[in-house]
C-alpha cells in the first residue's frame, strides 16, 4: 500500500506537469498510446501476475526458472501482439494514423510492451516471495524518474515526449531490479520454501489447468474493458475530450490500486498461511473502510481543486466525471475483495463469468451512454456497471465471511487427521499384541 500511494501520488504529479508542458490534444494521443501499451500488456501476461502471487508461496523448487520462465512466456508474446497493434490499428483507426508515420515511436512502442509485462511481473514476484519492502523504493524511483524526463523529452522526442518520459526508465529498472532478484530474493525463497506443500499436491493437475484458464480469460477480460475506456473515449470524442477524460480517470484507477493492493496482500498472504484466512479478511475489510470511504468523500467534495493543479479546462470539464469514477471506487473494491477470494478459494467460475459480464456492461455503457451524453455519459455509465457488479457479489463475500477455508488449509486439516487416525491404528495394533 505504502507503494501504490507513493506511486499514486508521484503519478498524479507526472500528469500535472505534463498538462502545463503540452497541449491537451498530445495529451490526450500520448495517453492513449500508454493505454494501448498497458492494455496489450495485460493480456499478454496471460494473467501470470495473478498466479504468481497465488501459488508461487507454494512452490518448493525450481522458483528461479519458473519466474524466467513466465517472463518469456510474457515478454515474446508481448512483443508480438504490440507488433501486431502497430501494422493494423493506423488502418483501423485513423486518429492512430501516426503510429505509421512513426518508426522509431513504433519501435519504442512494441519494444515497450515487452518491458511493461515483465515490471508488473516483478512487482507480483517480490510481493509472493516476502520482499514488498522493495516495491516502494523500485516504484518511487520510476515515478520520480518520469516527471524528471517531461522537460528533457520536449527537446528530444518532440510530439511524443509524454509517452517517451513515461516508458524510457522503464528500459533502466527493470534489469536492475531482476538482477537482484536473481541474487538475492530467488535463493532466499528456495531456502524458505523448502517445506511448502506445492501447488499440485493441493489442487491437482486437471482442476489447475481449469481454474488458471478461467482466471485468465476472465481477469483478461476485466482488464481490458478498464484499459479501454480511454480509446472508447478518443475514438467517439476525439483526442482533445480525451484528454479531460484521463486526468479523472487516472485519478479514479491510480487511487483503485490501493484496494488492488490490499487484494493482492490478503492473496498471498492467505497461501503462505491458510490457518490466518478468517484473521487476514478481517483486516481486509477493515482497510478497506478505514482508508478508502473517507478519502472517497474528500474527493467528491473537493473534485475541481484537485483538478485545478492540471488546469482551468481540467477542473470545468472534468470535476462531474471525476466524483462519478471515484464514487464508483467504493464498489470496485467490493469486487477486487471477491475476486481475490475466489481466487484463493480456487473458484474458477467465480472469476470468469463475473468479470466477463462486468467488461461487457462497461463496455457498451460507455460507448451508448458516451456518444450521447459526452463525458458525464461515461462517468455515469461508469458508476452504474460496478454499482450493479457489487450488489451481486456482496454474497459470495458474506458466504466467505461466515467460512473462510480454502484449499490448501482443507488439505492442512485432512493431512492432519489421516496422520492422527494412522497413530490410532498403530497404537491399537499395539495394544492387541501387549494382550495377546
Amino acid at each position: 500500500m505504502a507503494s501504490t500511494l507513493l506511486t499514486s501520488l508521484l503519478g498524479l504529479g507526472f500528469w500535472a506537469v505534463a498538462a502545463h508542458i503540452y497541449s491537451v490534444g498530445t495529451l490526450g494521443r500520448d495517453s492513449a498510446l500508454v493505454s494501448s501499451m498497458m492494455t496489450i500488456s495485460m493480456v499478454c501476461q496471460l494473467n501470470l501476475n495473478n498466479v504468481i502471487l497465488r501459488f508461487l508461496p507454494q512452490v518448493r523448487d525450481r522458483i528461479g526458472r519458473r519466474v524466467l520462465s513466465a517472463y518469456c512466456l510474457s515478454g515474446g508474446l508481448s512483443l508480438i501482439a504490440g507488433l501486431g497493434f502497430v501494422l493494423l490499428a493506423p488502418h483501423l483507426n485513423s486518429k492512430l494514423a501516426f503510429l505509421d508515420s512513426n518508426a522509431l515511436i513504433a519501435v519504442i512502442f512494441v519494444t515497450s510492451v515487452a518491458i511493461w509485462s515483465i515490471f508488473t511481473l516483478e512487482e507480483a514476484v517480490l510481493a509472493s516471495l516476502g520482499f514488498a519492502t522493495w516495491l516502494p523504493i523500485e516504484n518511487g524511483i520510476f515515478s520520480a524518474a518520469k516527471i524528471m524526463l517531461l522537460p528533457l523529452a520536449l527537446l528530444f522526442a518532440g510530439g511524443y515526449g509524454i509517452f517517451v518520459s513515461w516508458v524510457l526508465p522503464m528500459f533502466l529498472s527493470v534489469p536492475v531490479i531482476n538482477a537482484l532478484i536473481a541474487r538475492r530474493v530467488v535463493p532466499h525463497a528456495n531456502r524458505a520454501q523448502q517445506d511448502a506443500q506445492g501447488v499440485l499436491g493441493v489442487f491437482g493437475r486437471r482442476r489447475l489447468l481449469s481454474f488458471l484458464l478461467q482466471d485468465f480469460f476472465g481477469t483478461a477480460a476485466g482488464q481490458v474493458a478498464i484499459a479501454a475506456a480511454p480509446l472508447i473515449v478518443v475514438a467517439q470524442l476525439g483526442t482533445a475530450d480525451n484528454g479531460y477524460f484521463y486526468i479523472p480517470f487516472t485519478i479514479a484507477t491510480t487511487f483503485d490500486r490501493l484496494s488492488i493492493a490490499v487484494a493482492m496482500s490478503l492473496t498471498t498472504e492467505v497461501a503462505r498461511t491458510p490457518s490466518r484466512a478468517a484473521e487476514l479478511i478481517h483486516k481486509a475489510v477493515t482497510r478497506f473502510g478505514l482508508i478508502e470511504v473517507p478519502i472517497v468523500l474528500l474527493v467528491i467534495a473537493a473534485a475541481p481543486l484537485l483538478l485545478l493543479p492540471f488546469g482551468h479546462g481540467y477542473s470545468q470539464h472534468g470535476s462531474t466525471l471525476l466524483r462519478l469514477m471515484i464514487a464508483a471506487s467504493c464498489f470496485r473494491s467490493v469486487t477486487f475483495l471477491y475476486f481475490a477470494i475466489a481466487r484463493l478459494r480456487g473458484r474458477g467460475r467465480g472469476l470468469i463469468i463475473p468479470q466477463m459480464s462486468i467488461a461487457a456492461v462497461l463496455i457498451s455503457s460507455i460507448a451508448l451512454l458516451g456518444s450521447s451524453w459526452g463525458l458525464t455519459g461515461v462517468g455515469v455509465a461508469w458508476l452504474a456497471t460496478f454499482v450493479a457488479a457489487a450488489a451481486l457479489l456482496t454474497p459470495g463475500l458474506a458466504s466467505f465471511w461466515r467460512d473462510p477455508r480454502i484449499p490448501e488449509d482443507e488439505a492442512r486439516r485432512s493431512a492432519s487427521g489421516d496422520v492422527r487416525v494412522k497413530s490410532l491404528q498403530v497404537a491399537d495394533t499395539a495394544a492387541l499384541a501387549d494382550q495377546h
